[in-house]
C-alpha cells in the first residue's frame, strides 16, 4: 500500500529497505497500521508524493518537476503531470528522458484512468495527449548524465529503488577522458557546421558511443552535446532513441549476399564476392502493395557495371537494393536481430528500403553491430557496470568475462571490414583524401536521411567501435 511504501521510506533504516525478511515485513505492517491510526489519509499520500521515486535522482515530485521540466510542481500542466504520475511504477522503464515512447504510452495510461474516474472529460484527455512535451531539467553539477542516468536504470532494475538509497559502490566501464574528449570533439564539430560561412546544416545536436568490441565494455556514452539545453531536448538520450540508419546498414546486406550459408544448392553467382559485378542503373522495384520502387544515389548520378566492391564503399543504393532482394528482407532483419539490433521488428518492414535506412535503430546498438565485424563476427553482450558493491562491502555483482557468440563467419567479417577500410573503394563517393582517413587502417561506414535530418558515421578498429549521430 501506500502507507506502506511511505513507512519503508521514511522509517525503515536504508540497509533494511531491501531486505526481503519477515522481520522486515512485520515491522513494515506494524508501523504503517500505527500510521494509519494516527495520521489521515491525506497527509500519508503527501508524504508519499514529496518522497517516491521517480528516477534521474528525483526525490519526490517537486524534485521530479524540476529535474524532468525545469518547473515548479505548481506550474505543471496536466499532460505534465499525467506523465510524471505514471512515472513511479516503473521509473527505470518508463523513464521520459532515455524512453520517451514508453513514459507517453503510461502518460495515455494515466489519462484514460482519469477519464474514467470522471476527473477530466475525453476532449481534456484528447488535448493532453497531443500536447508536444519539452523536457528541461535544471542544471546541477554531473559528468556524463546519460550514461550515469543508464547505470542508475540498470541498477534500480536489478537491486530495486530501497537498495540504491542504501549506500552502493559501483565501479563502471567509463573512460571519463575519453567521455571528455568527445563532448569536446562534438561541440566543436556542431559550431563549425552552424557557421553560416559554411552553409545551414541544421545540425544541432549530436551523440556519440564508444565501445570495447572485445569486452562489450561501454567506454563513452555521450547522448547529447548538452545534457541541460532545452532548445534542442537535451536530456533526451540520442544514443538510446531509434532513429533511421540511412546506409549504414548496407554492410550487413552484403554480408549475408557474401555468405556461403545461403547457397543451398551451387546456383550460380552465389555467394556474391568483392568482385560481384552488379548494375548500377536506373532500375524499378516492385514492392509489396504492387508499386513501382526507383531507389536514386545521393548525387542522382549512375554509374553502370560496378564490382561489389566499390558499390558498398561508395555506398551505391541502386546496388545494395538489388542485395537486399537477393537475399531477402526477412534474412535482413534476421541479421539485425543477431548482431544486437532490437527495433526492426518484422511486423513493421519497409521492403527493399530497409538497406537504404527505412527502418529505424538506436546508436547504442548499431555500433555493437559493427563491432561484430571487428572482432571476425563475434557478439559480446554490451556492459557498463563491473562491479557493485553493498554499503558493508559486500560483494553484490562482478562482471564475468562475457561469452562471445558467432553470428557471421569469420571470412564474412573480413571482408566487409576489408571494404570498409579501402580507401580506393570509398574515394568515389569522398575523394582520395577524406577525413575518413585517420593514419592507420580503420573500417568506417556514413549514413543519411532525408534532407539530412540523420547522419550517421561508424567506424571500428580491432581496439574501438565509435558510432556517431549528428542530427
Amino acid at each position: 500500500t501506500i502507507t506502506q511504501q511511505v513507512v519503508r521510506n521514511l522509517l525503515l533504516p536504508p540497509a533494511a529497505r531491501s531486505a526481503r525478511t519477515l522481520e522486515r515485513k512485520l515491522r513494515e505492517s506494524l508501523l504503517a497500521w500505527r500510521l494509519t491510526r494516527t495520521t489521515p489519509k491525506a497527509p500519508i499520500l503527501e508524504l508519499y508524493l514529496n518522497n517516491i521515486d521517480y528516477g534521474n535522482l528525483a526525490l519526490g515530485l517537486q524534485a521530479a518537476a524540476q529535474t524532468y521540466f525545469g518547473k515548479a510542481a505548481a506550474d505543471l500542466d496536466l499532460a505534465e503531470c499525467a506523465l510524471l504520475a505514471g512515472l513511479p511504477q516503473a521509473p527505470a522503464q518508463h523513464n521520459p528522458l532515455a524512453n520517451p515512447a514508453a513514459a507517453q504510452a503510461r502518460q495515455r495510461v494515466v489519462l484514460g484512468l482519469m477519464q474514467k474516474a470522471g476527473f477530466i472529460d475525453k476532449a481534456g484527455a484528447a488535448a493532453a495527449l497531443r500536447e508536444p512535451l519539452q523536457y528541461a531539467p535544471v542544471p546541477f553539477p554531473i559528468s556524463a548524465p546519460h550514461f550515469v542516468f543508464q547505470v542508475l536504470a540498470q541498477l534500480q532494475q536489478q537491486y530495486g529503488a530501497a537498495a540504491l538509497a542504501s549506500g552502493l559502490t559501483v565501479t563502471t566501464t567509463l573512460d571519463l577522458d575519453l567521455t571528455h574528449s568527445a563532448e569536446q570533439i562534438m561541440r566543436r564539430r556542431l559550431a563549425q557546421l552552424a557557421d553560416a560561412k559554411t552553409g545551414n546544416h541544421n545540425s544541432g545536436n549530436a551523440a556519440l558511443v564508444a565501445v570495447d568490441p572485445r569486452s562489450g565494455q561501454v567506454l563513452a556514452l555521450v547522448g547529447s552535446v548538452d545534457y541541460f539545453d532545452r532548445g534542442i531536448s537535451g536530456a533526451i538520450n540520442m544514443a538510446l532513441a531509434p532513429r533511421q540508419p540511412g546506409s549504414t546498414l548496407k554492410p550487413l546486406t552484403y554480408a549475408l549476399a557474401f555468405d556461403p550459408a545461403r547457397c543451398r544448392q551451387a546456383a550460380a553467382n552465389c555467394p556474391w564476392t568483392a568482385a560481384t559485378q552488379l548494375s548500377d542503373l536506373p532500375t524499378s522495384f516492385v514492392t509489396a502493395e504492387g508499386r513501382a520502387y526507383t531507389p536514386q544515389n545521393y548525387d542522382r548520378k549512375f554509374r553502370g557495371p560496378v564490382l561489389a566492391r566499390a558499390a558498398l564503399g561508395g555506398s551505391l543504393n541502386i546496388p545494395a537494393v538489388l542485395a537486399l532482394q537477393e537475399v531477402g528482407v526477412a534474412s535482413l532483419q534476421r541479421m539485425a536481430r543477431g548482431m544486437g539490433i532490437t527495433t526492426l521488428a518484422p511486423l513493421e518492414a519497409p521492403g527493399l528500403a530497409l538497406t537504404l535506412g527505412g527502418g529505424a535503430v538506436r546508436l547504442t546498438e548499431l555500433t555493437a553491430a559493427y563491432g561484430v565485424f571487428a572482432t571476425g563476427g563475434m557478439l559480446l553482450p554490451q556492459s557498463i557496470i563491473m562491479r557493485v558493491n553493498a554499503a558493508d562491502g559486500t560483494l553484490l555483482t562482478s562482471r564475468q568475462p562475457a561469452n562471445a557468440t558467432r553470428v557471421i563467419d569469420a571470412r564474412i567479417a573480413f571482408i566487409i571490414t576489408n571494404i570498409l577500410a579501402d580507401n580506393n573503394a570509398r574515394s568515389a563517393a569522398f575523394g582520395a583524401a577524406s577525413v575518413l582517413n585517420i593514419g592507420r587502417p580503420a573500417a568506417v561506414k556514413t549514413g543519411t536521411t532525408t534532407n539530412w535530418r540523420d547522419n550517421w558515421t561508424v567506424g571500428y578498429t580491432p581496439e574501438l567501435a565509435v558510432g556517431v549521430w549528428v542530427g
